[in-house]
């Protein structure tokens, strides 16, 4: 991290645990008070055909790709500075099918559907949220 500068600070945590957000969380509290913007990218994709998918594989892949997410952007709230911003992000996979990612795909599915829940603009605090799925290019040439 000195390679990035001083003004950093690295914690390692599992998104899906909520004891390692929490400390996150503290330390961003400890060192910087507020948070203008949350890029939630928690994500982990593992191919498995759908006939092969056991109960571990998709409580890994929700767990950390939903629920993680989620909580991330649950306990950076009280945080945020008003007219923050949340970005949600998804993935491609949720709508293009692709052979054995039906979990992966699944899972990324969900943040855009959490995004509504998020606005924030109502209460006053008019956090902006947004979530990012997938680009459409139009080739011109």
């Amino acid at each position: 991290m000195n390679a990035i500068g001083t003004n950093v600070c690295g914690v390692q945590g599992d998104v899906a645990q909520l004891a390692d957000l929490d400390r996150l969380y503290k330390t961003v509290a400890k060192m910087k008070e507020r948070i203008d913007i949350v890029f939630a990218n928690a994500g982990v994709a593992e191919f498995v055909p759908f006939a092969a998918v056991t109960e571990e594989h998709f409580d890994k892949l929700f767990n950390i790709n939903v629920r993680g997410t989620l909580f991330t952007v649950q306990k950076a709230l009280p945080l945020m500075n008003n007219c923050g911003s949340i970005i949600l992000n998804g993935s491609v996979a949720s709508v293009k099918g692709t052979a054995a990612f039906g979990v992966y795909a699944a899972s990324k599915g969900r943040n855009p559907l959490l995004r509504p829940n998020l606005d924030y603009r109502s209460e006053g605090r008019r956090i902006r949220s947004t979530s990012l799925v997938r680009v459409r290019s139009i080739r011109r040439w």
